[in-house]
């Protein structure tokens, strides 16, 4: 390709989705593993032309998106390793998840809390670089 080359993004984004949607009509088995994959293709298909089209420079999922994913992962899940996930419009089940991962929510922007040994090990990595550190603490 030449330098000069430039990608036409709608084109690409566009002729996927008309051909992801002519296998979602004409699908045979509308519950498999394979079709969920191709829905979830198309809904993020479909988002990358939303996104294509909008001004803004980032644009968050919408719920096709998040309800294909979970569909699909859902299914994978439980037919590749026997994990079955809550529905996710039962509230009882999701509450509960949701709050074992509060504290991990919670946490996610504090910063790490490393021991002072660990600290300098870090900083003795920075300044000296891996091998170093590594013959160092061989020699210790």
């Amino acid at each position: 390709m030449s330098d000069d080359f430039e990608w036409d993004i709608h084109e690409m984004l566009v002729i996927p989705l008309t051909q992801f949607e002519r296998v979602i009509a004409n699908s045979a088995q509308p519950s498999g593993l394979d079709y969920h994959a191709v829905r979830l293709i198309k809904a993020l298909l479909q988002h990358g032309l939303n996104q294509e089209r909008s001004p803004k420079s980032f644009c968050e999922l919408p719920p096709s998106v998040n309800a294909e994913f979970g569909d699909y992962l859902s299914l994978t899940l439980s037919s590749k390793l026997g994990i079955r996930l809550p529905d996710r419009l039962d509230d009882k089940q999701t509450v509960d998840i949701a709050c074992l991962c509060n504290s991990a929510w919670d946490e996610l922007d504090c910063p790490v809390k490393i021991g002072s040994l660990t600290r300098v090990r870090f900083l003795l990595q920075e300044l000296l670089g891996v091998k170093k550190l590594t013959i160092l603490i061989n020699m210790i």
